[in-house]
């Protein structure tokens, strides 16, 4: 029972919901992952617990609550799967930002 998620982009949901503060996108996604979480324990999920999870972004530090769900003998965190972020820290935003910081700058700014 391996269940498909559409992809959430940070970006789109900052634009939509006009989201000008870390804690208001907080609000909004652990809302959305509210959502993923009731649907996927009426598909045989069980919640297996939960932990804080910090992402970088443009607004700043975002500090989520991810609930992790078990299926048989596998646990995972449907949000992180669905915001594709599993194995990220900082968002596209950012890392492109900081690209673009180090192509500018020199050297001897680069390295200080």
């Amino acid at each position: 029972m391996d269940i498909k998620w559409e992809d959430i982009d940070l970006a789109s949901i900052i634009k939509a919901e006009k989201i000008e503060s870390a804690v208001r996108l907080k609000e909004k996604i652990e809302g959305l992952q509210e959502n993923v979480v009731y649907e996927m324990v009426n598909e045989g999920y069980r919640i297996a617990g939960s932990y804080t999870r910090k992402l970088i972004i443009g607004l700043g530090v975002v500090k989520l609550k991810i609930i992790k769900l078990k299926n048989d003998d596998k646990i995972t965190s449907p949000m992180l799967d669905r915001l594709g972020i599993r194995r990220e820290r900082y968002s596209r935003g950012v890392k492109m930002k900081l690209a673009d910081m180090a192509s500018v700058a020199s050297y001897g700014e680069s390295s200080t």
